[in-house]
């Protein structure tokens, strides 16, 4: 997705550039035009081995909001599945720049297979949690709240007006895109 992103503005002639965050600033591209930047910053997004396993939005939005003195295009691209969204970064994000939130979900997080107990580690906080995947309540639970917070996260973007797009990992990009930018024209 960034690629095509990224490619499709080189080809434009505009700049690209790429701030990539943790629960820190990871990495920082500023942005330039040509194809050879867009590589590099490709590299960068490939090779990148983050420093921490967090994740904070709102460290990168404040950050955008402190480097680019230009009002640009701004994609967020995530998963968006922090436990709160922080309104108040993405609203002041948006009033400054023209933010578009693009959001990665993983068909396979959707249901909880049934394989007895699981050792749940959640990879961002390191905690541990033992599930009964064999219980169908627990299943049922674990699918109600997936969709509870793919609803609250569309919402929360039509909420502050911020445009959004969903894609599922493995599946073609283009078409979500296509339907995002005619419905920003």
């Amino acid at each position: 997705m960034a690629a095509t992103l990224a490619f499709s503005a080189a080809k434009k002639n505009d700049k690209v550039g790429a701030l990539f965050i943790s629960d820190e600033v990871e990495y920082y591209v500023p942005p330039k035009k040509g194809f050879g930047h867009v590589h590099f910053l490709l590299r960068k997004l490939i090779n990148l081995q983050p420093k921490s396993g967090g994740t904070s939005l709102d460290t990168g939005l404040k950050y955008a909001r402190n480097i680019f003195k230009q009002r640009s295009i701004c994609f967020v691209i995530s998963d968006f599945s922090q436990l709160e969204l922080s309104k108040e970064g993405f609203a002041n994000t948006a009033r400054k720049h023209d933010l578009v939130a693009l959001g990665v979900r993983d068909p396979g997080e959707a249901n909880l297979p049934n394989v007895g107990f699981v050792r749940w580690v959640n990879a961002e906080t390191n905690t541990t949690n033992w599930i009964d995947s064999s219980s169908t309540q627990v299943r049922r639970d674990y699918e109600k709240n997936y969709i509870l917070r793919k609803e609250k996260t569309e919402a929360f973007f039509q909420q502050l007006g911020i445009d959004a797009a969903f894609f599922e990992v493995g599946d073609h990009v283009y078409l979500p895109l296509l339907q995002l930018f005619k419905r920003r024209k």
